[in-house]
């Protein structure tokens, strides 16, 4: 099923709003949920984790320290990024209708785009698994 451009507009608005809702919800809640949130049951048992820092990282992105959201966890940091990348991409493509930029988001869902994302991953895994990249 193709969907019309008015379709498009409607479901990248809802979830722009889903957006907006989530990231008032984080900065209003966080502050008090940091000191709540258990520790990693990894960091007990002196094992790496791919996703410590994680949470830490969004908290510390959405409050606008950026350089301690990279440094907690620089895979989430990156993903931010491109999310928000994306996001911009798609609102020119598909609310706007720039054809131009339509062409570009076309091209970004080519397979060798998210096989590269996979690959920066599994880079990410051995740094952080074979403790070169710390666990914050």
């Amino acid at each position: 099923m193709k969907l019309t451009f008015k379709q498009k507009r409607l479901i990248v608005l809802g979830v722009d709003l889903l957006l907006i809702l989530f990231f008032v919800a984080l900065i209003l809640v966080t502050p008090h949920l940091m000191g709540v949130l258990p520790e990693c049951i990894l960091r007990y048992l002196g094992l790496p984790c791919l996703g410590c820092g994680g949470t830490r990282c969004v908290n510390a992105f959405v409050h606008f320290n950026f350089v301690e959201s990279f440094w907690l966890h620089p895979f989430a940091f990156i993903s931010i990024l491109l999310a928000i990348y994306l996001m911009i991409v798609t609102h020119l493509a598909w609310v706007f209708g720039i054809k131009k930029v339509q062409k570009h988001f076309d091209t970004l869902m080519h397979p060798a785009y998210s096989f590269s994302y996979l690959g920066l991953f599994i880079v990410f895994a051995i740094l952080r698994i074979t403790r070169i990249l710390p666990t914050p």
